[in-house]
């Protein structure tokens, strides 16, 4: 059994708004906009240009969750941000009532809790890590999604307060006056969710818990491509490490890529727009870049100065 590694990059569910994630704006300020160093034997910024497109606009992977040290946003990004003039996130991070659709959709269906998943060994396991790891009662968090709880855990696996490419994109574009808006819905997401069985959820999260030194090497190992932008080495390690979980490319990215290939056409006929996904949804066969270079758009790589 694979750990959850894979949903630190496709799922915009990490990067709500709370207390575990700081403002990556303000950590942005603090270190004078200076980046970490990138080496660039790949991109995660695309320009979209052609196809009788007046001016360009920019699609943008992300990593949701990552440690302050380890976040970039060299200025030629910037740059490409401000020629644009709205953002399109998975999520509208801006929509009032985020939180409360959330909060609903992440519950399990039909009154089941975790308990009900669990061996006794491994339900007093999570009781004993929830309590000494993240000091919470188990009986908080009983009726969420076994995939949902495991999002709780990643401020102590990465042993940071992390922070979000899309939070500090939205930050931004409050600043410049952009107009906010989503490629999907919060239960759109959660759905996917919810084509993995709870048994099948709640195998992952042990066993990511239970071997947390792999996952947090795992981690490292994702952050490492991700800032060396090496996106087929990345898209690699999320396949790999998504082995087990049934049809996870096809309804986890693929699908969900090609649904967003006509709401991102219908966002950048209307004004120039900086599109920020999961970063595991730009390559492969059936990757943004190459689906919509298949619909006739010029992309090309913005490499940093």
């Amino acid at each position: 059994m694979k750990t959850l590694i894979g949903y630190l990059v496709f799922s915009a569910i990490l990067a709500l708004p709370g207390d575990t994630v700081i403002s990556a704006e303000k950590i942005f300020q603090e270190q004078g906009g200076t980046t970490a160093e990138i080496t660039n034997p790949g991109s995660l910024l695309w320009e979209i240009s052609g196809n009788g497109m007046e001016k360009p606009s920019y699609l943008f992977g992300t990593l949701h969750l990552i440690c302050p040290e380890k976040f970039s946003f060299p200025e030629t990004w910037k740059t490409s941000f401000e020629k644009t003039e709205q953002l399109i996130l998975e999520i509208d991070f801006s929509d009032p009532g985020l939180m409360q659709q959330f909060q609903k959709g992440m519950m399990m269906e039909g009154g089941k809790s975790i308990q009900d998943f669990l061996s006794t060994g491994d339900l007093q396991f999570l009781e004993d890590f929830l309590a000494d790891s993240l000091m919470m009662d188990i009986n908080q968090v009983r009726m969420i999604m076994p995939m949902i709880l495991s999002s709780f855990f990643y401020s102590h696996l990465l042993e940071c307060q992390p922070m979000s490419y899309d939070l500090f994109l939205m930050e931004e574009a409050i600043i410049n006056g952009y107009k906010i808006n989503g490629l999907e819905t919060v239960n759109d997401q959660l759905s996917v969710f919810k084509t993995i069985s709870y048994d099948e959820q709640a195998l992952l999260l042990m066993d990511m818990i239970k071997d947390y030194d792999q996952t947090r090497k795992l981690y490292n190992r994702m952050a490492e491509l991700y800032i060396d932008q090496n996106l087929d080495g990345l898209y690699e390690l999320i396949l790999l490490e998504s082995k087990g979980i049934p049809d996870f490319d096809e309804t986890f990215l693929v699908q969900r890529n090609r649904n967003w290939i006509p709401e991102i056409e219908r966002f950048i006929f209307a004004k120039p727009a900086f599109i920020a996904v999961g970063a595991g949804h730009l390559p492969g066969d059936e990757g943004l870049v190459r689906l919509l270079q298949e619909q006739g758009y010029d992309m090309r790589p913005v490499i940093p100065e």
